[in-house]
């Protein structure tokens, strides 16, 4: 059973109004553009202050195992 509604896949494109590579419908403002860069963004921050936070813990508690047992 053949359910896509158009004769290839060139149609479709066509009536949805095009597209971009960058994910953004043609016609657009970039708006998800801006929102996909965001999200990178704001995941990479995370990443590097929970990984210097973990660190001065991990630091934190070496320090009071070594004062413990020297």
């Amino acid at each position: 059973m053949n359910t896509f509604p158009y004769e290839s896949f060139n149609e479709a494109v066509e009536a949805a109004g095009g597209y971009s590579t960058w994910g953004a419908p043609a016609g657009t403002n970039g708006t998800m553009v801006v929102l996909a860069l965001l999200g990178i963004a704001i995941s990479v921050i995370s990443a590097v202050m929970v990984t210097v936070r973990e660190d001065a813990l991990l630091n934190h508690a070496a320090d009071r195992l070594a004062e413990k047992y020297n």
